[in-house]
């Protein structure tokens, strides 16, 4: 029993150890960019009951207008890249398709 005690400390300690390093090394990395830490405001499950079809999709416009507001204009020079799809410049920015498939409507 006292075998199992000292394996069950040990075993402890180790992850401890690890969640330890590992929550070291996740604050050594880049801060988060515009896209990471903007939030829109959603509607709440109380206001989706209370909604119809047309009221969602106003909803989901503005979202998406707050993300071009807060998010695409704010960018940082370096953020400017095609490989961004939040900047309006790049050939993967989802207003330029198509078929813009961030919305249930075309």
């Amino acid at each position: 029993m006292k075998a199992l005690k000292w394996v069950a400390v040990v075993l402890v300690v180790s992850l401890l150890t690890l969640l330890g390093a590992r929550a070291y090394d996740a604050q050594r990395g880049p801060p988060l960019e515009l896209w990471h830490t903007f939030v829109p405001h959603e509607m709440s499950a109380a206001e989706l009951d209370k909604s119809d079809w047309k009221q969602y999709l106003a909803a989901e416009e503005k979202i998406a207008a707050e993300v071009r507001i807060h998010v695409t204009e704010q960018l940082a020079p370096e953020a400017r890249n095609d490989g961004n799809r939040y900047y309006a410049g790049s050939p993967i920015y989802p207003p330029k398709f198509a078929q813009d498939w961030n919305r249930l409507t075309p």
